[in-house]
């Protein structure tokens, strides 16, 4: 097993115009063989404010070759107020719960760069003698949004693993920009595969956009009007009001509509928790019309007299006592009255105190949401706002605005596999166009998994066929080649090409 040459391969070296700072550079010093162990020695460079302070970047390098694979330990990146929250997180968790500690957790540190030197080892097998390693690495955002990308290592000279300054596009980071040729396995393995992918342009779309959040509005005991100064009121009505603010306040936005919805929590009277939850809400609805002056028709108010769904989801998240007993209780009971007496009676009322001083106060609340249009936009204004003010763009905007920095550059690999995908997640077009330009960077398994989620488009079957052409299973290839050409992909024939002289190379 070789060692890895010297130099550093960036995984997170931001243009200066994003939203992350900073960077996070591993530079290898070796990959060998020790005993019966696979050892990874390697420096870690975390430059000040390379994630940001609610942000985690989880790293774990992988041997893989192809078919079997095996993990190193992981390290953790975390910014500040992240790393407090995963240390409350582990201090409420059970025990029970399924939970890996890292090799190594890298607080990061604002102003001040760090270098850490790593040695990690995993078991070593056979197979591991023609493997090559890849770099996964995990962003989990400020919402919890979650991303994984792939950073692959090429071979050297058939003389093992050896990292090079060629590693893939991710979605969310910046890279060094080298093409990596992914690894050709299976049936005709000799034969170099060079796919055609297809790329699509977005239809147009119209732009409906939302703005929600959660208000917990305080009340007087058995009131139901909004008292501005009171207690948490100052905050919790703020937000209201900036969200509303921020929407009509934009001249390329109008609004469709305001929808207030008020929780009680399932203490007390059911009628009168009705009472309250609808009055409430319409107290929150007539405070928020009266502020902006809007039209009474622009609002629609709905209410949840107990919320039962919420008091689960919390017993649930915070490990009630009993909480399996709770949610049988309340999923067999229908009568109201009698679950409430059982739930208060329950292992001698313990389980119901918790409920109601930690958990019954956050079911009272307020959610809104505001439904807006954003104006379409010309060619100029896209330029402008990429980078700034995307969640305004329809993905064709995007994509537009992707073109006029080029194929192939910086900008248009982030907008094609940060941006869109960020707010098309679940677009067929996006998904297929993004793992276009990641099998051409040779990350296989993540386009393979985006375009597993697209096949309801032509060109993602004709995407799909050329990650399996490359991973060697012609007959699936075959099949999906087949049924893309029949839907009118060009590049289909192009791929059944490659296909048959890939089969001719079988021995």
């Amino acid at each position: 097993m070789a060692f890895f040459a010297t130099g550093g391969v960036a995984y997170a070296q931001m243009a200066p115009e994003t939203v992350y700072k900073g960077k996070v550079t591993m530079e290898p010093n070796g990959l060998q063989q020790v005993g019966d162990s696979l050892v990874l020695d390697f420096d870690l460079h975390v430059q000040a404010g390379a994630v940001l302070s609610c942000e985690m970047m989880m790293l774990t390098p992988e041997m893989t070759d192809g078919t079997t694979s095996r993990n190193f330990p992981s390290i953790s990146i975390v910014g500040e107020q992240k790393q407090l929250m995963d240390r409350r997180w582990k201090a409420l968790r059970s025990n029970k719960t399924a939970y890996v500690e890292p090799y190594m957790t890298v607080a990061v540190d604002p102003d001040v760069d760090k270098v850490l030197h790593c040695n990690v080892s995993l078991p070593y097998e056979q197979w591991m003698g023609s493997a090559h390693l890849v770099i996964n690495q995990e962003m989990v955002g400020c919402r919890n949004e979650f991303r994984l990308f792939t950073f692959q290592m090429t071979p050297s000279g058939g003389a093992g693993v050896v990292a090079q300054s060629a590693v893939q596009q991710p979605v969310a980071v910046a890279t060094v920009a080298t093409a990596v040729t992914a690894p050709q396995t299976g049936a005709g393995a000799g034969y170099t595969v060079r796919p055609a992918v297809a790329m699509v342009e977005p239809a147009p779309e119209i732009k409906h956009r939302r703005k929600q959040g959660t208000a917990y509005v305080d009340f007087p005991v058995n009131r139901s009007v909004v008292l501005p100064d009171f207690r948490r009121n100052p905050v919790e009505l703020g937000k209201i009001r900036s969200a509303l603010y921020e929407v009509k306040s934009d001249p390329d936005a109008h609004i469709l509509g305001i929808f207030i919805t008020g929780y009680a929590s399932p203490e007390g009277a059911f009628d009168n928790n009705v009472r309250l939850a609808w009055e409430r809400a319409y107290a929150v609805k007539d405070y928020v019309r009266n502020t902006f002056g809007l039209p009474d028709d622009m609002f629609t108010v709905n209410y949840i007299p107990e919320d039962w769904d919420g008091l689960k989801a919390q017993v649930q998240a915070l490990n009630v006592p009993q909480k399996d007993n709770i949610t049988w209780i309340i999923d067999n009971t229908p009568d109201v009255e009698l679950r409430k007496s059982m739930l208060k009676n329950l292992a001698g009322g313990a389980p119901w105190n918790i409920m109601f001083n930690n958990i019954f106060p956050g079911l009272r609340r307020v959610e809104y949401r505001i439904d807006f249009l954003v104006r379409d936009y010309a060619p100029a204004e896209i330029r402008s706002l990429v980078g700034k003010r995307e969640d305004m763009l329809s993905q064709k905007e995007l994509f537009q605005g992707a073109l006029y920095y080029g194929k192939g550059s910086e900008e248009y690999n982030r907008i094609m596999l940060e941006s869109i995908p960020k707010y098309f997640p679940d677009d067929p077009v996006a998904l297929s166009n993004a793992a276009a330009i990641l099998i051409t960077k040779g990350d296989l398994t993540t386009a393979r998994g985006y375009l597993e989620r697209a096949q309801s488009l032509p060109a993602a079957w004709n995407n799909l066929g050329a990650v399996l052409l490359m991973q060697g299973d012609l007959a699936g290839a075959r099949a999906l080649l087949e049924k893309a050409k029949a839907a009118g992909v060009a590049e289909a024939d192009q791929n059944l090409r490659e296909l048959a002289n890939k089969t001719a190379a079988q021995p």
